[in-house]
Order: C-alpha cells, then structure tokens, then sequence
C-alpha cells in the first residue's frame, strides 16, 4: 500500500492496487497556492500569481522562478516561502526544499502545510522519527487537516509497518473528509485483513 498526501499550501493521491503515494497534488482549486500575506507592489503581486498558476500547471520549474523573484522583493512573505519548499519538493530537490520549509517553520510556527511537506521530505530521505514528528505537529496544531492524517496513516503502513496505527489514521482520515475516499477505504479493509489474520 502507498500514498502521500500533499497540499499546496497538501493533497492525496494514489496509484491503483496496493500502491499507496501520497506524493501527489492535492483536489484544491489552487493547489500549493496561499493567497494571503503581505501587501504587494504590483509585479510583486503579478509574479506571485503567476506562480501560483504555474503551480496549477504543473510548472514548477516557471513557478520557481516566480517565487524566487517574489522572495527578492519581500523575503518576509511566508506563503511565497512555503510555496517555494512545495515546489523544490516537486522538483525533487529535497534538500533545497528541506531548507525552505525550515525557514518557513521559523518565521511561522503554526504553518501546517510547511510541517506536512517537511514531514514528506523526511519520509522521502528515509527519516521516518522525523516524518512521524512533522505530521504530528501538523496535527496538534489542526486535528482537521485530512493530509497530515493520511500521511500519517501511510507512514505507519507501509513504512513503520504499524498496522494499528495505520488503521487508526485512515478511520481519522476518513472522518474528516466530507465524502469518503474509495481508495482510502479499500486500504482500510485490507489493513483490517491483515490484522485479523495476524499478518
């Protein structure tokens, strides 16, 4: 089983059969996109919107360079920041990323999204302690973030091979989410297959 639940500023996706990735981008009209921050001097906030279209196209190579030039203009703004970490995670340049979404967890220790992607990072890099630490944050500071619980879920399942837990995560999952997941579900049933046969 495989997921990773992602969100910009996090969402789930998988794959079929007993893949779960939750590496994907999430069902959000603007996904890894924060609308909020800072007044902004016109080509500033052109630049910004341009990236967080970008992102939606799945540009992130052109969202980069957006963020990186809103960033010059106001280093301050964490949303921009926190999309940037999103898109070098994207980009697969996990170390980058790691560096940005620490910068974010500074300067705003309530950013859950920052937290849920660090905590993916760390999962990507083998770092499963720290990837349980992040999703965990996330989760203390907002029980109702869906992405973070999956996340969770699919750290205990397919990595720390903690079938409870998983179990436990997914039902939480699904609690939060306004209509149930059918992939999630089916991940639910399997886990509990496994259990009752002991395997």
């Amino acid at each position: 089983m495989v997921a990773v639940a992602v969100s910009v500023l996090s969402g789930c996706g998988s794959t079929g059969g007993n893949v779960r990735n939750s590496d994907t981008l999430p069902p959000a009209a603007t996904p890894g996109a924060v609308s909020a921050g800072p007044q902004l001097d016109p080509l500033t906030r052109q630049n910004y919107q341009a990236a967080l279209a970008a992102m939606q196209n799945n540009g992130d190579a052109n969202a980069e360079a957006a963020l990186t030039a809103v960033l010059k203009a106001r280093p301050e703004f964490v949303e921009a920041r926190t999309n940037l970490g999103i898109v070098l995670y994207r980009l697969g340049r996990y170390a980058r990323a790691e560096e940005e979404l620490k910068r974010v967890i500074v300067d705003d220790p309530k950013n859950t999204v920052a937290y849920n992607y660090l905590g993916i990072v760390y999962r990507i890099n083998g770092q499963f302690p720290q990837a349980k630490a992040m999703y965990m944050q996330a989760l203390g500071i907002n029980p109702s973030y869906a992405n973070a619980q999956l996340n969770l879920g699919i750290l205990y399942d397919l990595y720390l091979r903690d079938l409870p837990n998983a179990l436990e995560s997914y039902q939480r999952y699904q609690k939060l989410l306004p209509l149930e997941d059918k992939e999630v579900a089916k991940w639910i049933a399997d886990l509990k297959r496994r259990i009752e046969s002991g395997k």
